[in-house]
C-alpha cells in the first residue's frame, strides 16, 4: 500500500549508511502522481455513484494532507491534482519523505480500493461480479500502489 521506498537503489552516504535514493523515489512518485491524476479525471466522468463518492472522499483526505505533502514538494492543486516540485522534494529530509508519503497513501488506500471496486463492477452492489456477469479479479488500485 505504500510507495516503493525500499527498492530505490543502493544510495549511501559518506559513512556507508544506506540513504534514500531520491531520484528513484521521485521517479516512482511521478508514476504514482500520473496515475492518481488520470484516475481523478476518469472517475469524475464515470457516472457510477460508488466511484464518485469514493473519489470525493479520497480527494477530501488528500486535501487534509496538503501541508505535509507540501513539506516534501508535492502540491495539491485546486482541482485536486497532484504535482511535484523537484527542488523542494530533493531538499526534503529522507525520514520526512518516507513518513509523509506512507501516512498519506495509508490514509487514502481504502477509498482508492473502493473506487477501483466500483469502477470495475460498474455498480454499487456488494458482490464481486462485473456488469458482464464475470467475477472481478482485477485491481487497478494495486497497480497504483505498486507504483509508489
Amino acid at each position: 500500500p505504500y510507495l516503493k521506498l525500499s527498492n530505490t537503489g543502493d544510495a549511501k552516504n559518506d559513512k556507508g549508511e544506506e540513504i534514500l535514493n531520491k531520484d528513484s523515489v521521485r521517479s516512482e512518485l511521478n508514476k504514482y502522481i500520473e496515475f492518481y491524476n488520470s484516475t481523478i479525471q476518469t472517475a469524475k466522468s464515470s457516472g457510477v455513484p460508488g466511484v464518485i463518492s469514493n473519489l470525493a472522499t479520497m480527494q477530501q483526505k488528500t486535501a487534509q494532507y496538503t501541508a505535509s505533502l507540501a513539506e516534501i514538494g508535492i502540491t495539491v492543486g485546486s482541482d485536486g491534482r497532484l504535482s511535484v516540485n523537484k527542488d523542494t522534494f530533493d531538499s526534503a529530509n529522507d525520514d520526512k519523505i518516507q513518513n509523509n508519503l506512507i501516512s498519506y497513501t495509508s490514509a487514502i488506500e481504502t477509498n482508492a480500493r473502493l473506487l477501483n471496486y466500483y469502477s470495475t463492477t460498474k455498480n454499487d452492489s456488494s458482490s464481486g461480479y462485473l456488469a458482464n456477469g464475470k467475477y472481478n479479479t482485477t485491481d487497478i488500485v494495486s497497480s497504483m500502489y505498486g507504483q509508489v
